[in-house]
């Protein structure tokens, strides 16, 4: 079940933040050139989103890779513990 949940919530980021970024690049494209497309308060929406979205799908694979030393002799995984 957890699995299952895991493979749900990535799939619907992929649609709720591919959905985004096209809207964004649509609207960037279309825009007269003294437009401004993203205020401040875009910006820190996706910054939000990606920070909250780290915490729900790092760190839960940060924590298994610690418990279980998988990053042992694992070079992305080492580095994937190292840096998040």
């Amino acid at each position: 079940p957890a699995l299952r949940v895991y493979v749900a919530a990535f799939a619907a980021n992929a649609v709720l933040f591919g959905g985004l970024a096209s809207g964004l690049l649509a609207r960037a494209l279309t825009a007269r050139e003294d437009e401004h497309v993203v205020g401040r308060a875009g910006y820190m929406f996706v910054a939000t989103y990606v920070f909250a979205l780290d915490a729900v799908t790092d760190l839960p694979v940060w924590f298994a890779s610690l418990v279980t030393r998988a990053y042992v002799h694992n070079l992305y995984l080492t580095f994937n513990v190292v840096i998040n």
